[in-house]
């Protein structure tokens, strides 16, 4: 009986070219598969918000909360913002600078850090959380591919989290709340 080794090795490289189809263009900031989800919540007679929460990790795998959100008040302001929350010790975010969102195209949009905004009481933004205005630059998102944020960091390493197109469809959709 012959040792069918042709056999053996065209099974083997099936094998492989299957695992790389599905395990090998995976990126190590790949973001999960999405679904949209936007909640509405009153949080006053006179005021109502709108928001939509992610979860995601980041290039070392830290896991991010990603939270886009609309609050309407009676006085009529209604800014479109994005919350960026990484567990305590995740990462010194350098406040009173841009978040850096990026194509694979290499186009890229800043929006405003407004972190100081998300503290009261004269607190000081913290270090793992990051506030950015998002409604400058949403309508010029594009929502067919995915996206990079990248959130300066004090220590100069940037943290980078990608995002879905479904995700800036979804914010898209939230902007659009009256």
């Amino acid at each position: 009986m012959k040792f069918p080794l042709k056999k053996i090795l065209t099974g083997l490289c099936v094998l492989v070219i299957s695992l790389f189809g599905l395990f090998g263009g995976r990126g190590a900031i790949q973001p999960p598969m999405a679904h949209a989800e936007i909640t509405q919540m009153e949080e006053s007679a006179e005021q109502m918000v709108y928001q939509s929460r992610h979860k995601l990790k980041d290039q070392y795998q830290d896991t991010w909360q990603v939270i886009a959100f609309k609050r309407i008040t009676e006085d009529g302001a209604k800014d479109l913002k994005l919350r960026l929350s990484g567990f305590p010790g995740t990462a010194n975010i350098l406040h009173n600078h841009p978040l850096i969102i990026q194509t694979p195209e290499g186009d890229y949009f800043q929006a405003e850090d407004i972190s100081e905004e998300a503290f009261t009481e004269g607190r000081d933004p913290q270090g793992n959380i990051g506030q950015y205005a998002l409604s400058s630059v949403i309508d010029e998102l594009p929502t067919k591919v995915e996206l990079v944020l990248s959130l300066p960091t004090e220590d100069e390493n940037e943290i980078k989290l990608a995002i879905s197109p479904v995700y800036i469809q979804e914010w898209k959709e939230l902007a659009t709340k009256e």
